[in-house]
């Protein structure tokens, strides 16, 4: 598919040397490290930067993708972006912070708001994070030392000092990776709370936020139509085998890969293999790194001269699990396809009067409201029957006296064995 030279373009002959005596520990070490750049990581970033210069900073971003996409590594490039072009500013005004972010935690009952808002603080260097407490009017937000705050839990104290804090260093950005954390919840009715607290939040501090995570995201997007209209949703997507410009990028980035890796004999991967790592690893790049850096560990480990074919096939992911994250992947991108259909239901939904608005949600609704429906004449009688069959029919309690005793079965046959003896 792609010429496998050109990749080895950024290696001096003589590092390579240098490289090859080291030991395999750091050899493996220098592959793990490598940043894979590829087309869909460069084309993601821009859609984000995008969004945060459109917006000016207000609503969220969620940027939803599969698991091992490479979510972690955009956020890198994205930070790294932001603060090169606000290098100038940062250096005029030291307290000045363009971007910062922090990784959810996840819990195994809900999601811990204080345990959240510690972390933000963290992230933009607030000091005394432990004695922070507030008194009197807390429209004033006055921050005062005590250790009250976090023994009592007040999360509503930390979230006002981050506000605070973002605010008064011009927080630009605020990022959250793995945020499908909040997402894990007993009960679906809290998604939408924990959105609206990410909204308010982003309003207050004015630090846009951008979420990171699996499609489990969309299920906060979905809460309300207020946080639909507010987000921007951007779709980190797998390399598709339909597509022939996927086709090329993912091979360019498998044989990047393939040339980090540091053998006494280059790594050759053939056409057929570049196929066989697509399918195996589902067009995912992260995906695609994890199965390479196993497969080099242990040829590297075992003294091996180079990586071959049957090295990838005993080292490639489970099937069980693979068939997990593609169910996932199915299941995440029927979310975002936008169904046309329901463009007409919309249009039908707005066109009733108040006493009719009771229109479908989906195609399959549409179908059955737009059936011929029955002459209400000759229901009348059906509705009158069935009415009467509806209404279940009242018992009337009978009230007994308390030296009544309670039915029981006596015991038959007494008299006749007093008769036959």
């Amino acid at each position: 598919m792609t010429d496998q030279n050109k990749h080895q373009e950024g290696f001096d002959p003589k590092s390579l040397k240098e490289l090859l005596k080291l030991p395999w520990e750091e050899r493996l070490e220098f592959f793990r490290t490598y940043k894979t750049p590829h087309t869909r990581l460069s084309t993601v970033a821009d859609e984000v930067r995008r969004a945060i210069r459109l917006r000016g900073g207000k609503g969220f971003i969620l940027v939803v993708g599969p698991t091992r996409i490479g979510k972690t590594t955009l956020i890198e490039g994205i930070v790294d972006s932001v603060l090169r072009e606000a290098m100038d500013e940062m250096l005029k005004d030291p307290g000045f912070l363009p971007v910062a972010g922090i990784e959810a935690y996840a819990y195994g009952k809900g999601y811990n708001w204080s345990d959240h808002w510690v972390s933000c603080l963290e992230a933009v260097n607030e000091p005394l994070i432990e004695h922070k407490t507030s008194y009197g009017d807390m429209r004033f937000e006055q921050v005062w030392p005590s250790h009250a705050a976090l023994r009592s839990g007040k999360s509503d104290v930390m979230r006002r000092c981050f506000e605070r804090a973002a605010k008064l260093r011009r927080v630009r950005l605020f990022w959250i990776d793995e945020a499908n954390h909040l997402t894990l919840v007993p009960n679906s009715k809290m998604l939408r709370p924990h959105l609206e607290i990410i909204k308010s939040v982003a309003n207050r501090s004015e630090a846009m936020h951008a979420l990171f995570g699996s499609y489990d995201l969309l299920n906060l997007r979905n809460a309300s139509g207020q946080l639909g209209s507010r987000a921007v949703t951007i779709h980190f997507s797998r390399y598709r085998t339909d597509n022939e410009e996927d086709l090329r990028s993912f091979a360019d980035a498998a044989l990047s890969l393939a040339s980090r890796m540091i053998l006494p004999f280059p790594v050759k991967l053939k056409n057929e293999d570049l196929d066989y790592c697509l399918d195996i690893s589902l067009g995912i790049i992260g995906l695609l790194k994890v199965w390479l850096t196993d497969a080099f560990g242990a040829v590297l480990e075992n003294g091996g001269k180079t990586l071959t074919r049957k090295d990838l096939e005993s080292h490639q992911p489970p099937v069980d699990v693979l068939n997990k994250i593609s169910l996932e992947i199915q299941k995440g991108e029927e979310k975002l396809d936008q169904d046309e259909r329901l463009l007409g239901n919309i249009k039908l939904r707005m066109e009733k009067s108040p006493e009719t608005r009771q229109t479908p949600t989906s195609s399959t609704e549409l179908d059955e409201m737009t059936e011929e429906q029955p002459d209400e004449a000759s229901n009348d009688t059906e509705n009158e029957s069935q009415s009467k069959k509806s209404k279940p029919q009242q018992r009337r309690s009978k009230k007994r006296n308390v030296s009544d005793r309670n039915p029981t079965r006596d015991k038959t046959g007494e008299g006749r064995k007093k008769r036959a003896a």
